[in-house]
């Protein structure tokens, strides 16, 4: 059975939901409230200097990049979020799931500010690594490539939308 709040599919629309999910669940969120509880949360567990060192590094990539993660990604993002399980994941592994969160203020500078960050981190981190990159497809998804891709991002003018796969991204 499906249950979504009602509000939320009058305000986005019925199809918001991909008529193939065949589960989906619409949270009441607060992007940035949950984007510093996940940040706090890896934080408990290191070490007093290990924090104030990932702290730092931390508020270095905000610098350099230009980008203040809280407020220019997680609070230009809506209360709403959508997740479900379409497309399917090729392996179907549990969590290839798809989240979908509309855009609350200024899709372009969201955007912006979503390339600056990843691109910065991938030239800046993950190029000395050899391991992985960050990589923009032509369509403007970003996706972690490691041989495979995915996860992956991309934001468009009414919405965020991150899935396991650029193949996720792109059939929502």
């Amino acid at each position: 059975s499906l249950v979504a709040d009602s509000g939320f599919l009058d305000r986005f629309g019925a199809d918001v939901v991909p008529k193939e999910a065949t589960r989906f669940a619409i949270v009441d969120w607060e992007p940035r409230a949950a984007f510093d509880t996940v940040c706090e949360t890896v934080l408990a567990v290191e070490s007093p200097p290990a924090r104030r060192a990932e702290r730092s590094m931390w508020k270095a990539v905000e610098t350099e990049s230009g980008v203040r993660v809280g407020a220019d990604i997680f609070g230009r993002m809506g209360s709403s979020l959508l997740i479900h399980n379409h497309p399917r994941q090729a392996f179907g592994l549990p969590l290839g799931l798809t989240f979908v969160v509309p855009v609350r203020e200024d899709s372009t500078r969201l955007q912006a500010s979503v390339d600056r960050l990843l691109s910065h981190l991938d030239s800046q981190y993950l190029a000395t690594t050899g391991c992985y990159r960050l990589r923009k497809d032509s369509d403007g998804i970003w996706a972690i490539d490691f041989g495979l891709k995915g996860p992956a991002v991309a934001v468009n003018e009414d919405w965020v939308v991150v899935s396991f796969s650029p193949y996720g991204v792109r059939e929502n």
